[in-house]
């Protein structure tokens, strides 16, 4: 917006003395009223959603600086920015308002027992009750020799799968009540020579899932009830061709 001012014509004194120096000032000291009108006028003009924007854009507030220690938003603060929720879980509260949660997990890390040798990787791992089971190309847990590919960390101790060491492998594990199933690159589990790749643990010993041993590896395993789901490179299981 600009408004049109009327100045009375007026000439600069013939010399630069004392009254010219104070005429000079007089007219800067107006030019720089009129230009502050200007902006302010101008800025008056501007439009609410200029406002809204510049919020928008502007540093987002961080979360952790806003909750309470009760997980509640301290928004009696100023704070006019979008809210950073990254790290965060957010419960609405119907009651209250949205409790915040950190999503960061604290606490110490365990080792359990000795640890596995002779392999850099844990391939499987699964928990069952106080019971954790692992598997990989490991050959011993614990420090005991006979812990061979899987194993059961019972909170205290490590402990063999039955009698017999698994002769390769463990890939995967599931645990359907108290039986666990195996998965792998291993043959003839606990001596049955029908337990290749995959097989059966009951708690007191090692069986085969059906009477056809698979061909290749298995690399997946989930359990649920009495089925058994397995995936890897095998091909017609149970001698059924399509069984790929």
């Amino acid at each position: 917006m600009f408004t049109r001012i009327y100045w009375p014509k007026q000439t600069f004194p013939n010399s630069w003395g004392i009254p010219g120096v104070l005429y000079l000032l007089r007219w800067r000291l107006v030019m720089v009223l009129l230009v502050s009108l200007l902006i302010g006028l101008a800025a008056s003009d501007a439009p609410e959603s200029a406002v809204v924007e510049s919020t928008l854009n502007a540093i987002p507030q961080v979360a952790a600086d806003l909750v309470r220690p009760d997980g509640t938003l301290n928004l009696t603060r100023d704070a006019q920015s979008a809210l950073d929720l990254k790290g965060w879980n957010v419960t609405p509260d119907s009651a209250r308002e949205p409790m915040l949660a950190s999503q960061v997990i604290t606490g110490t890390w365990h080792a359990l027992g000795a640890g596995l040798d002779n392999y850099d990787y844990v391939y499987a791992i699964t928990v069952s009750g106080s019971d954790v089971y692992v598997g990989s190309g490991f050959t011993e847990a614990g420090g005991d020799p006979n812990t061979i590919h899987v194993a059961r960390w019972d909170g205290a101790a490590w402990h063999l799968l039955g009698t017999t060491p698994l002769n390769n492998g463990v890939y995967a594990i599931a645990v359907s009540g108290s039986d666990v199933y195996v998965g792998g690159n291993f043959n003839d589990a606990g001596g049955d020579p029908n337990a290749d790749k995959v097989a059966w643990w009951d708690g007191a010993a090692w069986h085969a899932l059906g009477t056809t041993p698979l061909n290749y590896g298995v690399r997946a395993i989930a359990a649920s009830g009495s089925d058994v789901y397995v995936g890897g490179d095998f091909t017609e299981a149970g001698g059924d061709a399509n069984a790929d």
